[in-house]
C-alpha cells in the first residue's frame, strides 16, 4: 500500500526545488487532516503561491487507486474562504482543517494561522450578532430559488423543478449554518450528518432535505419548499 505522505513529502521537495521562492504555503486537508482516513482515501493537498506564479505544479492524478490532487489557491480566495465569503457552510472547512507540510517564512506561517484563526473568531459569541444579520442577508436567495421552484411547478418543467428545489435547500442550509456559526468538514455530499447536528433547524429538515433531494411528487416537493424556507425564516 501506498505511503501517502511519502509522496506528499515529494510534491513539497518538487515545489520547494522548483518554485521554492514563489510558494508561501503548502497544507493538506479533508479525511487525513480530519484524522478519518481509511487505506483508500483521497489526499488532498493545496499550495498558495505568490500571484501568477508556479501555476505548473498544479497536479491530479490517481495512483494505485487512490487520488492525489494538488492545487494552487490564491491568498485573496484562501481570505474569503477563511470569512466564508464564498459560502459559509462548506467554504472555510478548506481553511481551518488544513495541516500545514510547508511554509516559505515564518511570516507564511502566520498569515496562515491567522486565517485558521478568523475562522474561529467568526464562531465566537462576540460575532454572533454579525453572521445573524448574513444569515438574514442570505435569506433573500432562499426566496429567490423558491421563486425559481414556484415558477418551475406552473410549466411542469421536472428538470427545473429538481434544480431550483436543490437550490432551495442550499440556500436554506447556509442560512441555518450562519445563524448558529457552524461550518461542515465535509463535502455537500457527505454533510447530511452535520447539518442534523445544528442546535438552530427545524424539527423536519432532514424529511424535507429527503423530498426536496428524491420526490418525484411535484406537490410534495412544492410544499416541501415552502415549509423549509418558512421554518427558516421562523429561526432567523
Amino acid at each position: 500500500m501506498i505511503d501517502v505522505f511519502k509522496l506528499a513529502d515529494l510534491f513539497v521537495a518538487h515545489a520547494v526545488q522548483t518554485h521554492g521562492n514563489e510558494v508561501g504555503i503548502i497544507a493538506y486537508y479533508g479525511s487525513y487532516a480530519l484524522g478519518e482516513a481509511t487505506p483508500r482515501s483521497d489526499l488532498d493537498l493545496i499550495f498558495i503561491p505568490d500571484e501568477g506564479k508556479a501555476s505548473s505544479l498544479a497536479a491530479c492524478f490517481v495512483l494505485d487507486g487512490i487520488s492525489f490532487d494538488f492545487f494552487p489557491i490564491s491568498w485573496q480566495r484562501a481570505e474569503r474562504l477563511a470569512n466564508g465569503s464564498n459560502g459559509w457552510a462548506v467554504g472555510p472547512s478548506l481553511i481551518a482543517t488544513a495541516k500545514l507540510l510547508y511554509a516559505r517564512s515564518e511570516a507564511d506561517r502566520q498569515r496562515f494561522e491567522a486565517l485558521q484563526a478568523r475562522v474561529a473568531e467568526l464562531q465566537s459569541p462576540a460575532h454572533r450578532p454579525q453572521m445573524v444579520q448574513r444569515a438574514l442577508d442570505h435569506f433573500k436567495v432562499a426566496v429567490f430559488h423558491l421563486g425559481n421552484l414556484r415558477l418551475a411547478l406552473v410549466e411542469g418543467d421536472f428538470s427545473s423543478i429538481r434544480k431550483a428545489a436543490w437550490q432551495v435547500v442550499m440556500a436554506a442550509v447556509e442560512c441555518l449554518a450562519l445563524v448558529n456559526q457552524r461550518y461542515f468538514q465535509r463535502g455537500w455530499d457527505a454533510n447530511l450528518a452535520e447539518i442534523l447536528q445544528l442546535q438552530q433547524r427545524p424539527a423536519e429538515l432532514e424529511a424535507w432535505i429527503f423530498t426536496l433531494a428524491t420526490a418525484d411528487d411535484v406537490k410534495q416537493i412544492a410544499e416541501a419548499a415552502e415549509s423549509l424556507v418558512a421554518a427558516t425564516r421562523a429561526i432567523l
